[in-house]
């Protein structure tokens, strides 16, 4: 699965250079089933128009990068590499306060990972269910990106998602 291709403008110039829309569609990515794919450039931030603009050559002039955008697909990358069930894991639909969130998780053999998608121009306070994922009540589950530590109340995770945010969250007795 990939988010660009040497047939569509560059992911770049079609979400008009927005950070956030960027690193949320790269989590998603990174989190979904599948393998995921990066068309040359897109981990820079190379931007394409129309075909052949899209399909530019590469920028070897590290001062032209995105360098923010790279280190933080290299932080999904490792993450992905690190945690078994970002690979593997069956997809479970979560049970979210908004319709508006995304909410999954995905469970591994020895693990869960929550994914919360915030795919709107608004900042979110949501509560997702996490009681069926059998993570108990006061239990700590940390983000993976941030390393911000939540606690389970009321069989669920309250979380604050600015816009087009999304959060992984892994319970503390996983592999961290």
């Amino acid at each position: 699965m990939s988010l660009g291709t040497h047939d569509t403008p560059r992911l770049t110039t079609i979400l008009q250079g927005d950070q956030r829309k960027l690193k949320l569609s790269f989590l998603i990515l990174f989190s979904y089933p599948g393998t995921p794919g990066i068309y040359y450039g897109d981990e820079i931030g190379l931007e394409g128009h129309e075909d052949p603009d899209n399909c530019r050559a590469f920028p070897w002039d590290e001062s032209e990068w995105n360098d923010e955008l790279r280190r933080y697909i290299c932080k999904l990358i490792e993450l992905r590499r690190k945690h078994a069930e970002l690979r593997r894991g069956d997809v479970l639909s979560l049970s979210c306060d908004s319709a508006r969130v995304v909410a999954m998780a995905r469970q591994g053999q020895d693990a869960t990972t929550v994914l919360v998608f915030n795919p709107t121009d608004a900042s979110m306070e949501v509560r997702i269910s996490v009681a069926e994922l059998g993570w108990n009540e006061s239990q700590f589950v940390e983000e993976l990106l941030s390393n911000k530590k939540h606690v389970v109340s009321g069989g669920r995770v309250g979380l604050h998602l600015p816009p087009y945010e999304g959060i992984l969250l892994r319970n503390r007795s996983g592999n961290l």
